[in-house]
């Protein structure tokens, strides 16, 4: 599987090269081409690589879109991922809390987008023994995830299990 990753992430550059000779430095194609390698190399396992690519695209989606786009959302979100697997909390934390914001102002309080990013909210609050913030984050994950995807949903049963860790 990793060759393939290696191929994607091959093309994927080939074709940033392409859009850099078509739209010049910033263009959102260019920061979702960004977007995505950062993915790729995440992937790989190249973690550094990936938050440079990440960062890359946060960057241009802001200067290109504007701060309180939902693609800069997904981006922060990419990232404040890796920081936590990274056990980087805090940071993780920021990026998971300004991509709430964006996701409810743009989305309203009950999208399956909302309770994603509450659920990872909770994750960090439950690795810092945050616990009460974490079942406050996890029950309104609950309550958003029943009202869009129904009780008999794969992630409903996975924010009940984390509810009664």
């Amino acid at each position: 599987q990793r060759s393939e990753w290696d191929e994607a992430a091959k093309l994927y550059g080939e074709a940033l090269e392409l859009q850099h000779v078509k739209f010049g430095t910033e263009h959102e194609d260019i920061a979702s081409t960004l977007n995505t390698l950062g993915l790729i190399h995440d992937q790989k396992g190249d973690t550094c690589l990936s938050l440079q690519y990440l960062q890359d695209a946060l960057l241009m989606r802001r200067n290109v879109l504007g701060d309180d786009h939902l693609d800069v959302s997904a981006t922060l979100t990419y990232i404040g991922t890796i920081f936590y697997r990274k056990n980087m909390l805090k940071v993780a934390m920021d990026l998971f809390k300004e991509s709430l914001r964006i996701r409810r102002s743009a989305l309203g309080r009950d999208h399956r987008d909302v309770a994603f990013t509450l659920y990872n909210i909770a994750l960090v609050h439950q690795q810092r023994g945050c616990y009460e913030e974490a079942i406050e984050c996890y029950t309104e994950t609950l309550r958003v995830e029943k009202l869009v995807l129904g009780d008999g949903h794969r992630d409903v049963s996975m924010t009940l299990y984390k509810l009664g860790e």
